[in-house]
């Protein structure tokens, strides 16, 4: 099975590329981590056992978290039955509004990988649960998905991420920001990998609300 390394290395990256005007961050950070609403469980709880999907943790370099300034994170690759393979990778904020949401979108192409495809997904109501990605570099293709919940709102990430974070700092609350982001090797047919990707997403969003601070809670079960 694939490493996924490059899938990790971006994810960690993209909190670096967050970083916002440093007189902004002092005073944003404190007023929000002020009111910061803590995770229900610790993320190194998630299951390893997720239905028939079995993982196992992946290191993070020192440099790398650092970087990241994660208050919490997991990184795991899980495996099925069925010889199919998902990299999950999960970050907390604890109302952490220096931070300005980028995508892999942003992440791969600096990498060197070409966009092949890019959507945002919607549930029945039209409403947008995640955005998807077909990147290839070389001989090599990934796809990748990835969400947040942001003080009480699951967001695919988009602009209207940014302007959550904006006014929730304006008034003074507080909050946090989990992204959930996954990644599957394409070696044979697209949709054998959205196969794999929307199994493991749905067996796992569930298991989500029962980290997720309660104020974001609500907003675990949407449909999809």
């Amino acid at each position: 099975m694939r490493k996924y390394s490059y899938f990790y290395v971006c994810a960690v990256l993209l909190a670096g590329l967050w970083a916002a005007h440093g007189s902004f961050v002092g005073w944003s950070d404190s007023r929000s981590r002020a009111r910061s609403i803590p995770l229900r469980k610790p993320l190194e709880a998630v299951p390893f056992r997720i239905g028939q999907w079995l993982g196992r943790s992946v290191g993070l370099g020192p440099e790398i978290v650092q970087v990241a300034n994660a208050d919490e994170f997991i990184r795991r690759n899980y495996r099925n039955n069925s010889d199919g393979s998902v990299a999950l990778y999960i970050t907390y904020y604890a109302g952490l509004y220096r931070v300005v949401p980028h995508g892999p979108g942003v992440c791969y192409p600096m990498g060197g990988w070409k966009t092949l495809e890019h959507q945002t997904v919607s549930d029945g109501t039209g409403s947008a649960t995640h955005h998807l990605f077909v990147f290839e570099k070389e001989l090599d293709k990934q796809v990748v998905v990835y969400w947040y919940y942001v003080n009480g709102m699951r967001l695919a990430g988009s602009s209207w991420t940014r302007l959550r974070f904006a006014s929730d700092v304006l008034r003074g609350s507080g909050g946090s920001i989990v992204q959930v982001q996954l990644a599957t090797d394409l070696t044979a047919t697209k949709t054998e990998a959205l196969a794999a990707l929307n199994d493991f997403r749905a067996q796992l969003e569930p298991l989500l609300a029962e980290f997720l601070p309660a104020h974001e809670s609500k907003n675990a079960f949407d449909k999809h």
